[in-house]
């Protein structure tokens, strides 16, 4: 009897091992499909959850939304936010004295002083008395697309009359104007080869210099802005005046946070200032809340062996009930994709693109019919061409003059 086990073992082996390398030529191909798919027409597999109102939409913006939706929230100790919707210009001058006054830590001021008005006396007076103040400015592509560069667009007025000006850059990196802002770029790099901060960089730098330096370290060309749960101080110039001791050593921005013309999609909200999204980008610069990114081609190999293994499953399952459980199965799985790729997120800054793996998992079936389909018709015609080989051939013999016997 062990005798007879073993050439059955030996069967069932070569079985599993020919099943095997079947789902590794579908994988293969599931992989093929999904990257023609993506492609000429740059596919996430979650675009189809995209609001009306933004362009694209990625699988952590559903992250995002998801942690920002919980109850647990962080008021921030650094940064308040004046918010300046109804100032004039002389409000504004009376808002920025009133803040030196204050003595804070760095003060980001997210107004463009275009041209010259009247009573702009107190205003060039504080900010000479201001030096952790930067400015705000703006810049426009001036290179390549290879060789990105900019040139400065917007800058105040005074730029160059004040000793001790210091401006950062309030461009948003974003795909497309309705894209929604998910990411803060530290510097940019200028025709005449000069670097010109970022707005966020530069009030960070005013803020804490070694948190500065780290930013700098990383190299990154744009860093993911920590979105997460996150609340600010945030008060008219009215309010700030009886709340005097909140700016003291802290992170003031001063914007208009409803500014139709400064509204923006983010991740978390369909609507947010620019005044807000730069709170955000310099608190993940001061708390150093970096998100590290994982590679393509780690995210590739994760979507490939997740792909090959619901495969290879729908191949060994018996016919009987195996499109319910491989259904189960794969709607298990990519459940369990979303809630991994969400704790990496929260828990551990750790973006996972799992934009992949769905694609592939969800066509992963998909590209084993269209194997075994091939396979199967191969078959056919292969039969047609044997069957063709083992027609009984006729020869043709001469007739002869033999006589028949007689009766």
């Amino acid at each position: 009897m062990e005798h007879a086990d073993g050439p059955r073992r030996n069967t069932r082996g070569n079985r599993l091992i020919f099943k095997a390398l079947q789902a590794l030529g579908i994988t293969v191909l599931a992989f093929a499909l999904s990257l023609v798919l993506m492609s000429p027409f740059s596919f996430s597999a979650t675009a189809l959850l995209a609001a009306p109102e933004q362009n694209d939409f990625t699988i952590n913006d559903f992250y995002n939304m998801a942690a920002d939706g919980r109850a647990v929230r962080t008021l921030d100790p650094d940064v308040v936010i004046i918010d300046i919707s109804e100032c004039d210009r002389l409000g504004t001058a009376q808002t920025l004295d009133f803040i030196r006054e204050c003595s804070p830590r760095a003060v980001g001021v997210d107004i463009v002083f275009r041209a010259p008005s009247e009573n702009d006396s107190l205003l060039l007076a504080t900010l000479r008395g201001m030096p952790q103040a930067v400015l705000a400015e703006t810049v426009r592509p001036a290179g390549t697309e290879k060789d990105v560069r900019f040139e400065y667009d917007e800058v105040s007025f005074f730029r160059d009359s004040l000793p001790e000006y210091q401006g950062g850059v309030v461009n948003l990196p974003t795909a497309t104007n309705s894209s929604p802002v998910r990411e803060f770029a530290p510097e940019f790099l200028l025709a005449d080869d000069r670097i010109a901060q970022s707005f966020a960089s530069a009030v960070a730098r005013q803020a804490s210099p070694e948190k500065w330096a780290d930013l700098v370290r990383r190299g990154e060309r744009h860093e993911v802005i920590n979105f997460v749960s996150r609340s600010y101080l945030v008060y008219t110039p009215e309010e700030m005046v009886a709340n005097a001791d909140e700016l003291c050593d802290k992170v003031v921005l001063v914007g208009a946070m409803r500014e139709v013309a400064d509204m923006h999609p983010t991740p978390v909200k369909r609507r947010m200032s620019g005044v807000e999204i730069h709170a955000r980008a310099i608190s993940t610069i001061l708390n150093q809340s970096y998100y590290y990114q994982l590679p393509d081609p780690a995210n590739w190999a994760i979507a490939f062996l997740l792909a090959f293994m619901v495969i290879y499953c729908s191949l060994l399952l018996p016919l009987a009930g195996k499109g319910l459980l491989l259904r189960v199965f794969q709607i298990s799985l990519l459940y369990a994709i979303i809630r991994v790729g969400y704790t990496f997120f929260v828990d551990h800054s750790v973006i996972m693109n799992f934009s992949y793996s769905l694609l592939m998992v969800t066509f992963g079936l998909f590209a084993a019919d269209i194997w075994l389909g091939l396979a199967a018709f191969g078959g056919w015609i292969l039969s047609l061409f044997r069957k063709k080989e083992n027609i009984p051939h006729i020869e043709n013999t001469p007739q002869t003059n033999e006589t028949l016997p007689q009766i």
